[in-house]
């Protein structure tokens, strides 16, 4: 399985898929700073154009920040990856 695949299934297992500026947060804890272009770019299945292959350091990078998220979030009081939907713009 490929870091693509794996980045994908991780989003979609634990709700992050729904809260974009959450994963960029996520990224930049763990000492990445991506742009919503990188997410999009990575999440896109292989085989499609737009997408483009996941650095090991950039998963790396994605998964330290999930952990810390999910540290903090503990000293909080809150439940363990718990996800909170991004919330919709107003029109």
């Amino acid at each position: 399985m490929r870091n693509n695949e794996v980045f994908r299934k991780t989003l979609q297992l634990t709700g992050l898929s729904l809260n974009k500026p959450l994963i960029q947060e996520i990224f930049a804890l763990g000492g990445l700073d991506v742009t919503q272009s990188d997410i999009r770019r990575w999440r896109t299945p292989k085989g499609q154009r737009k997408g483009g292959k996941m650095r090991d350091s950039a998963l790396e990078a994605f998964y330290s920040g999930f952990f810390l998220y999910r540290d903090r979030q503990v000293e909080a009081g809150s439940p363990p990856f718990s996800i909170p939907r991004q919330e919709k713009k107003e029109a």
